[in-house]
């Protein structure tokens, strides 16, 4: 069975960024993005460049998997973790409706609002706190809007 360079980096992609999924729990947005962005690009490539000379595709596809790293982790810089940080201080001490504002070390601004208390799942601890949120950043790359909702582990702080 043959397997192009192509594919083998889409699939070497693939396993990094599901390695980060698990890893990268403590809001390094950026490395999880990056690592994202290289899979998205080199799977995109190694579909498209199949039946072409596989040295040159895999050069195509390494161009694709940097190019994606380079977006991703610009995409990821957004949430980072002093807004981990600040958005569960936020969903311990604020109303819902009320917006918090900070700087993030991306050089973003950051609205964060606080919903309302929701159901936590069934697989949660009795007694856990769960809050919908929403939030707004501005910064260098633009302007962008998340929502989400994010439960309290046991010390308390929400997890996102």
């Amino acid at each position: 069975m043959k397997k192009s360079i192509p594919s083998i980096l889409a699939v070497i992609a693939l396993a990094g960024t599901l390695s980060a999924c698990v890893t990268d729990n403590m809001g390094n947005g950026q490395l999880g993005g990056s690592l994202l962005g290289a899979a998205g690009g080199g799977a995109l490539c190694g579909m498209m460049t199949k039946g072409i000379n596989p040295i040159a595709g895999g050069a195509l596809c390494g161009v694709a998997g940097a190019g994606g790293a380079v977006l991703g982790g610009a995409a990821g810089a957004w949430f980072d973790r002093n807004d981990v940080a600040n958005g569960s201080k936020t969903l311990q001490t604020t109303a819902p409706g009320q917006t918090q504002r900070w700087n993030n070390q991306a050089g973003n601004t950051v609205a964060f609002t606080p919903g309302n208390f929701v159901q936590p799942p069934a697989n949660a601890n009795p007694g856990t706190s769960c809050r919908a949120w929403s939030m707004q950043s501005s910064g260098p790359a633009g302007n962008q809007t998340q929502t989400g909702t994010s439960c309290a582990g046991p010390d308390g702080n929400y997890q996102f």
